[in-house]
């Protein structure tokens, strides 16, 4: 299981500084490109290229070179942005915490 944590962190760190450039707050990718970034890392592509940002989507935090781009109260989460598309998007911290009665 950590090695395909590090197989996941390695692909979505690519993906995403393929794209981020300094000042912006959101921009989309295609799941597609997955593939040539499991080729330049010399690792091996999942079965399931949905689970990787499925992953990051639902279940697991973002790599921490990722999350040290996020301004002071904000952070990147992954939407949907079409068939095969997703996008990176800059937003306001919002946790839901029940109240403690």
């Amino acid at each position: 299981m950590a090695e395909e944590g590090n197989r996941y962190d390695a692909l979505i760190e690519s993906i995403f500084f393929d794209h981020f450039r300094e000042g912006e707050s959101e921009f989309e990718f295609e799941r597609t490109e997955l593939e040539p970034a499991a080729e330049s890392l010399g690792i091996e592509l999942p079965k399931n290229l949905g689970d990787v940002i499925y992953s990051y989507r639902f279940r697991k935090d973002l790599p921490k070179s990722v999350i040290a781009t996020q301004p002071d109260g904000m952070e990147w989460v992954i939407e949907l942005a079409g068939t095969g598309r997703y996008r990176f998007k800059l937003g306001r911290i919002v946790r839901i915490v029940p109240r403690s009665d």
